[in-house]
């Protein structure tokens, strides 16, 4: 089956956001988002790096949790 890739607009980098997923063992982890970009549908994703160095959409991990600003409380319980 062909891989569907989504066409981006616009892509701005996304300085303070980061990913929180949850692990294997429960803990939660903490990932830098690289950029927010906007597909040609008008729908707005959160680029997060991963770890082959492609940039995907965070929030289509299966274990994605969410996105938190700097200063969330939320990130100071999740590691890097």
């Amino acid at each position: 089956m062909p891989v569907t890739r989504r066409g981006y607009v616009q892509i701005i980098p996304a300085d303070g956001w980061w990913a929180i997923y949850k692990a294997e063992d429960g803990s939660t982890i903490k990932s830098k988002i690289a950029a927010l970009a906007l597909d040609e549908e008008g729908d707005i994703v959160w680029l997060d790096q991963e770890s082959r160095g492609w940039c995907e959409d965070a929030t289509e991990s299966l274990n994605f949790v969410g996105v938190f600003y700097d200063g969330d409380p939320a990130l100071d319980a999740a590691k890097r």
